[in-house]
């Protein structure tokens, strides 16, 4: 937020076209799934 004279008064409410999920070796199958899930169904685009 460096350069900004405020902190925005809130965040963007719109899905994103493309989502990218860095994945950690303690993350499981189930965990990845349901994140991609939640971007599906908030009209994400591609995962």
């Amino acid at each position: 937020m460096e350069g900004l004279i405020r902190p925005p008064r809130e965040f963007f409410r719109d899905s994103p076209n493309l989502a990218v999920e860095i994945l950690s070796p303690g993350n499981t199958i189930a965990e990845n799934h349901e994140k991609t899930v939640e971007y599906i169904e908030n009209d994400t685009r591609l995962v």
